[in-house]
């Protein structure tokens, strides 16, 4: 209801040192910050909140796109590249490269040393990049979905985008639709002025969340009626958490609000026929979205082990080549030049032994480089593929819809999942796991003792 006249604005005020609580973000209203929503009320252009405006270049007001990409086309490669080089692998065959463009190190064609470790690194990037291809069509996908949102002119409420959503805006979203921004209920059809929301995507839990309107909004019908301010706590992500206060510019009352007035983004409608909200919180700086971790490169637990094994196969190469310098050493001084096939042990600029058996060791290096297989990683990525094909068809795993693998990289670690602990939804434990006691092959082990 009236993207056109909603101001979102936020005001940064320090009384006192403020103190950072993970588990803890109510503060009082003097140490927090505020962040303010105003619908069909413009706040004075003097007032502190336009002043600290001032201060930014530019000031838009946050739309509800979404972004959940690692890449674009200017980090693409620098970034993919990074991320490639944490493999110890990577690492260990850019060095030989580099060491084989040495003059007197070169064991081997430049080229064809080259060759391998980039056809190595263009068919993990073009997984890479297919992988975030998939996520960016997903952000089209959720960005283009349609809401109905209030429009002051036409005084009705239209069709929108979610991405052009913005805070302060007012939308309507009907019985089995999803909230798409983390609103404050302002009406319902329901005649008990609640709503029921499934917010099985969120928490996973399947029982239904009863939310209320504010008592302040009761008696309003219309969406021109109100004018009000909306003073809450900045984004967040805590999805159990909201406190704010409702300002009306007719009077000087002041209304509370809290979670049980507040919908999240993602929540699915039921049993109501449709509901109005205020957008709050919109796009990345709904709940959802910052609870959720910024979309990292993951690393399933097998490629640490094969990290360690590449270092292990490390030393032994190395161990190889110190022997194999030493030997090459004792190779030159017996026979020397008269070994005119051997051009790699007898051609040596250095005359005296330490040099020799430096270079020497180097090159041996390049020549027992196949010790540590270059297409592990490869190999690697080409089973994963297969096993998400594999699971994304297999029948068993079939409910209501087919499973879809979101991402290449930790198939693998489904088979190390050893424990999984649950709770009753919530309804026994509020959400609150404390460890009592459990029982492991027999034994009984509490928070206090072993039985």
């Amino acid at each position: 209801m009236g993207n056109c006249t909603a101001v979102p604005t936020f005001r940064r005020t320090y009384h006192v040192a403020k103190k950072h609580n993970e588990n803890n973000i109510q503060r009082s209203t003097a140490e927090r910050e505020t962040y303010k929503v105003y619908y069909n009320s413009s706040p004075d252009v003097e007032s502190s909140v336009w002043i600290a405006l001032k201060h930014r270049r530019k000031y838009t007001p946050k739309t509800n796109h979404i972004k959940t990409t690692r890449y674009n086309i200017l980090t693409f490669l620098p970034k993919n590249l990074f991320e490639q080089f944490h493999r110890v692998a990577n690492v260990y065959f850019a060095i030989l490269i580099g060491l084989n463009w040495v003059p007197i190190i070169n064991a081997i064609s430049k080229v064809v040393a080259f060759i391998p470790l980039t056809v190595i690194l263009t068919i993990t990037a073009i997984k890479d990049l297919v992988e975030d291809l998939k996520r960016w069509r997903s952000d089209v996908k959720i960005n283009k979905q349609i809401a109905e949102v209030y429009d002051k002119t036409s005084k009705r409420f239209i069709e929108c985008k979610w991405e052009d959503l913005s805070v302060g805006s007012i939308v309507r979203v009907r019985t089995n639709q999803i909230v798409p921004a983390d609103i404050l209920l302002l009406s319902s059809t329901s005649c008990e002025s609640t709503c029921y929301l499934d917010t099985a995507a969120i928490d996973g839990e399947t029982n239904l969340k009863q939310k209320s309107i504010p008592s302040c909004f009761l008696n309003y019908s219309k969406p021109e009626e109100i004018n009000f301010e909306l003073q809450c706590d900045p984004p967040n992500d805590d999805i159990y958490h909201f406190c704010g206060r409702i300002i009306f510019s007719s009077n000087t009352h002041i209304y509370p609000c809290d979670n049980n007035n507040f919908l999240l983004r993602g929540c699915v409608l039921r049993i109501t026929d449709y509901i109005d909200g205020l957008i709050v919180y919109a796009g990345n700086e709904t709940k959802i979205i910052k609870s959720s971790r910024q979309t990292i490169c993951k690393h399933a637990l097998i490629e640490r082990y094969i990290n360690r094994d590449v270092l292990f196969s490390s030393l032994i190469l190395t161990s190889l080549c110190l022997i194999s310098a030493g030997l090459s050493i004792h190779w030159d001084r017996s026979f020397g030049h008269r070994w005119i096939y051997v051009p790699f042990i007898v051609d040596n600029p250095f005359e005296s032994v330490a040099g020799r058996f430096f270079i020497n060791t180097l090159r041996f290096i390049i020549l027992f480089q196949v010790m540590v297989p270059i297409a592990l990683y490869v190999s690697l990525d080409l089973v994963r593929v297969l096993q998400m094909y594999t699971i994304g068809r297999d029948k068993h795993l079939k409910y209501e819809h087919p499973i879809s693998c979101r991402t290449f990289t930790i198939n693998e670690d489904l088979g190390q999942i050893g424990y999984v602990f649950s709770d009753k939804t919530g309804t026994l434990t509020q959400n609150k796991l404390v460890f009592k006691a459990m029982s492991i092959g027999g034994v009984l082990y509490s928070d206090r003792y072993v039985i």
